[in-house]
């Protein structure tokens, strides 16, 4: 099971946690980020549960309902 995966938006790939949405990790250059991204899904990672004082962007969900 693949806990990351590649976002690419204007010419960064962004490495993304899946079950969080955080922004993990970004590289400019594609051979890097998907050398990063095998790295994180062969569990070189914290499959969810990463600490924020790793992250490089945070998503707060809207819960204004």
């Amino acid at each position: 099971m693949s806990n990351y995966t590649i976002e690419t938006t204007q010419g960064k790939h962004n490495i993304i946690e899946k079950p969080t949405g955080h922004k993990v990790g970004s590289h400019g250059n594609k051979r890097a980020a998907h050398k990063k991204l095998a790295f994180l899904n062969m569990g070189g990672a914290f499959d969810g549960w990463t600490p924020s004082f790793f992250l490089i962007d945070v998503v707060i969900p809207d819960v204004s309902d």
